[in-house]
């Protein structure tokens, strides 16, 4: 209150002292100074937000029934939720307002089932607290996802809330976690990773995994202890067929109560590269192995490398395809075709689908090795300088400027082979290195752009001795190449795709679903079926600065099909939404004494609002603004 009384009396001097001093003094300053200190005071009582006592609603209308409509009500064959709406129903027709809770508050409705994915009740709280609740029931089966914001709006609350709690333990497992570790290929076995979670349950679970509707693998655990998981690792018999394959985790146990949470779909792609940093080394050296892992670590996405050997076929490197033989180029081309991020080293000999994927690419790293690799990222160079060319430490203006700033360059080991730019060609150089430390500094990365493709160009070999130190150089050789591939995946969302496709294929339920856009199509007709029944049928833009969005869709297996508006097909296939939910996963908040029901209380019983909830001070600001302006304007003040 002294706080407020003080500034407010400093706003009230402030308003009358630009009317004796500032402005012109005419007859009216003092009316006028009046209306701007008023004006002011009330937005500073605004601020303060003080709640005004007798404002709130009838006795009836300021009893509020919350009614928690999450799917863990639905536990058990709904007991809970029949339970919970057989009290909701008798409150309400004793005067009582009702609002479901659990995603967005929803006052005055009556759900006729449980839809929402988490409990989150502490929005509901302040909602109805707001209006001017006096008294508030909350009907739940108390598994509260916000426990830690319900139990501090609780603390300092001026309301009666009570608790009724419904429902009870629930014996229930479910498949907390599922993915396949590193890709899938024909011919090889799949290794996936599964994560089991338990409530209320000395059972043993089973875990069945099925790829399509076939049953691959079945394991039977040990019930996980309440708040842990057991992880399964699995071997799985290698995929039937090639492209996009659906695998799907169910966690099976007698007597399950909930059935969101047993399943967890993901899809393998299978001989495809989509997502993924692919590497083609055709002039093979130390560099490949030592830039591959640190681009799969600086993007988060899969690393897939191949070196050229004889008889045109690649041997895959790489943590994961270090396994197996020497493979055929329609893999390799099918990889470059469809990655997120290609890397080509030296360009000798490349075949023609090869340098077709480097034009059509968005982002391209390149590692020149002579004039020929370098003219493939727009950059005209002379013949390999020999020597030691060791990196200037100033960092020049540019994209990576942000990324190297801070980085110890001076005494970084020396590259070798340096391709000196030539021509009028303009580039941006983010690093630039000197003949044995002396004479003219020469671009040794360089970034290009035009028709909407990015490249980046090393133009010097040799990076790997920086990744083989520990330390600063290690350090500087992670950074340089981290800035690389920031800037050439930047917007990724809005470049164009092989073809037009969702942007995962595993969505959750209440998820809008984004796509990658594809090309040659300024809009798309998109058409989305589940078991045959079309469920949306839109045109949607193809391209721009974000991915188009189609609404949340209901659990299930969806099939799309996108066409131009000549028909012509632009991508079609399958995505899940999942029905996955963390509902059962809190812990029951059971109120401070153990009781199932308990009235809580804060500082009164009445039902006070909040200053900013009524519409008077809004009205009171509004005609004394509009008062100071007509009459300044009756003064001849502007």
């Amino acid at each position: 209150m002294a706080l407020f009384l003080g500034l407010a009396a400093a706003a009230t001097l402030y308003a009358f002292r630009v009317y004796r001093r500032m402005e012109v003094r005419v007859p009216a300053s003092g009316l006028l100074a009046s209306l701007r200190a008023g004006a002011l005071v009330l937005i500073l009582l605004l601020l303060f937000d003080p709640r005004v006592p007798g404002s709130g609603a009838s006795r009836d209308s300021a009893r509020w029934v919350l009614l928690d409509a999450s799917l863990s009500m639905t536990a058990a064959g709904g007991g809970a939720w029949r339970e919970a709406t057989t009290e909701a129903a008798r409150l309400r027709g004793a005067g009582w307002r009702v609002m479901t809770f659990g995603g967005v508050p929803r006052p005055d409705t009556m759900l006729s089932h449980a839809t929402a994915g988490a409990t989150l009740l502490a929005p509901a709280l302040r909602a109805v607290a707001e209006v001017g609740a006096s008294d508030i029931v909350v009907v739940t089966d108390l598994r509260i996802t916000d426990a830690v914001d319900v139990r501090a709006i609780l603390a300092r609350l001026p309301v009666r809330v009570s608790f009724r709690a419904v429902g009870g333990p629930v014996a229930n497992a479910g498949v907390s976690g599922f993915r396949l570790d590193g890709p899938a290929r024909t011919g090889r076995p799949v290794r996936v990773h599964v994560e089991v979670r338990a409530q209320d349950t000395r059972d043993s679970v089973t875990v069945e995994i099925r790829e399509e509707d076939r049953l691959v693998g079945v394991r039977t655990v040990a019930s996980p202890p309440r708040g842990l998981v057991r992880a399964v690792e699995m071997e799985l018999p290698a995929p039937a067929a090639a492209g996009w394959v659906r695998y799907d985790a169910r966690a099976k146990l007698p007597g399950d109560g909930f059935q969101p949470d047993d399943e967890r779909v993901t899809y393998a792609a299978v001989d495809r590269a989509e997502g993924a940093v692919v590497l083609v080394s055709l002039d093979p050296g130390w560099e490949a192995r030592a830039l591959l892992p640190v681009l799969e670590q600086v993007t988060g996405l899969r690393g897939i490398g191949y070196v050229r050997v004889r008889g045109g076929r690649y041997l895959p490197i790489g943590r994961a395809e270090g396994r197996g033989g020497p493979e055929g180029a329609e893999r390799v081309r099918a990889a470059a075709q469809s990655a997120a991020l290609l890397v080509i080293e030296g360009s000798r000999g490349a075949p023609g689908w090869l340098l077709d994927a480097v034009s059509g690419a968005p982002g391209v790293l390149i590692l020149a090795t002579d004039p020929a690799s370098a003219a493939l990222g727009g950059v005209r160079t002379g013949t390999p300088r020999p020597g030691e060319w060791y990196v200037t430490p100033d960092v020049p203006p540019s994209p990576l400027a942000g990324e190297l700033a801070g980085t110890n360059l001076a005494g970084l080991p020396p590259l070798s082979g340096l391709l000196p730019v030539s021509g009028t060609v303009r580039v941006q150089a983010p690093l630039r290195a000197q003949h044995a430390g002396s004479g003219p500094a020469r671009p040794v990365l360089v970034l290009t752009t035009g028709a909407g493709r990015r490249r980046a160009t090393a133009l010097a070999r040799g990076f790997w001795r920086w990744a083989v130190r520990a330390g600063a150089d290690r350090n500087a050789y992670r950074r340089m190449w981290s800035g690389a591939a920031g800037w050439l995946l930047a917007e990724e969302a809005g470049r164009p795709s092989p073809d037009f496709r969702p942007l995962r294929r595993v969505w959750r339920r209440d998820e809008p679903i984004a796509w990658l856009p594809g090309p040659d199509s300024a809009a798309v007709t998109l058409t989305l079926a589940r078991s045959d029944t079309v469920v949306l049928d839109t045109t949607v833009a193809n391209g721009g600065a974000r991915a188009p969005l189609t609404r949340a869709l209901e659990p299930g297996t969806y099939t799309y099909r996108a066409a131009d508006p000549a028909g012509r097909v632009l991508g079609e296939g399958r995505f899940d939404v999942s029905a996955y939910t963390d509902e059962m996963l809190p812990r029951r908040l059971e109120p401070a004494t153990g009781r199932r029901d308990e009235a809580r209380r804060g500082g009164g019983g009445g039902a006070p609002r909040p200053l900013r909830t009524l519409p008077w001070p809004y009205l009171f600001i509004l005609v004394l603004l509009c008062g100071e302006w007509v009459g300044r304007r009756r003064s001849g003040l502007r």
